[in-house]
């Protein structure tokens, strides 16, 4: 007995694949695009933006890979102190990569000199965050002074007596830059404790540090650029260590500098 052959048309098919309860599963949902941010006005978070993605049920918000944040909002401020920042999108069980900001402080460590000695007295830092020492009579970088060693007694070295000076004063002449650095004593003499660094107008003083340094000694430093007193977006903020004072003048230094301007965030890295 021959048997016919049945040829079901294709719209017929899927729709019987529909009706069978057999779906495709989607395997990804895409990360957020164009996450930016701002730093707060006093320093102390980042305010997030980020475009919304298709589809999405939510985004979540991690600091060091702690979640911080679920929700629908496509806006966050992070209060939360951390070196890295993400943000995801989800839909259902799938969550797609983090978007990131690195946010992560840079470590480093100098050493400088009293200006009457025969080593360089001046240091700042670099775009990459990196403590860099410059000789007072460098006036090509005299624009990257951030602060430099003098005990107030010319032709001498008093290493009792040395002190933090910011740049734009200068006991023996004339101004080396206009950064009215500003320095305030830790209460505390371990570094790591220092997760964010105290706010403007919290007793930060300049041009000079009010006593002179000792070892263990921890400063909070705010690089003041013009306007002076107020925080604004050519401003940054370190934390810096008195590791050992020589004979010579010889200031060792270990240094923690936040990139980001504004940012007063200085976890130890």
């Amino acid at each position: 007995m021959l048997k016919k052959l049945v040829i079901i048309p294709g719209a017929i098919l899927a729709a019987l694949f529909i009706f069978s309860g057999c779906t495709t599963e989607e395997t990804e949902i895409l990360p957020p695009e164009n996450l930016q941010y701002t730093v707060t006005s006093d320093g102390s978070g980042l305010s997030l933006t980020w475009d919304a993605v298709a589809d999405a049920d939510g985004y979540r918000v991690y600091v060091d890979d702690d979640l911080i944040y679920d929700g629908t909002s496509t806006s966050y401020t992070v209060a939360n102190v951390g070196k890295e920042i993400g943000v995801s999108a989800y839909k259902g069980d799938l969550e797609s990569d983090r978007v990131t900001i690195d946010v992560a402080p840079v470590t480093s460590s100098l050493t400088i000199y009293e200006r009457s000695s025969t080593g360089q007295s001046a240091m700042g830092w670099n775009s990459d965050g990196v403590a860099v020492s410059y000789s007072l009579l460098d006036t090509a970088n005299f624009a990257n002074f951030h602060l430099y060693l003098d005990d107030f007694t010319p032709g001498q070295v008093v290493p009792a007596e040395i002190h933090f000076v910011a740049p734009s004063y200068n006991s023996q002449g004339v101004s080396f830059n206009d950064i009215e650095t500003g320095f305030k004593l830790a209460l505390t003499t371990s570094l790591d404790s220092i997760s964010i660094a105290d706010p403007v107008g919290s007793g930060y003083v300049s041009p000079y540090t009010q006593d002179p340094l000792v070892v263990n000694a921890v400063y909070h430093i705010w690089v003041d650029t013009q306007p002076y007193s107020e925080l604004n977006t050519g401003d940054h903020f370190a934390k810096v260590k008195v590791i050992a004072i020589g004979a010579d003048g010889s200031v060792q230094l270990q240094c923690v500098y936040q990139k980001v301007s504004m940012l007063r965030w200085l976890p130890t890295p």
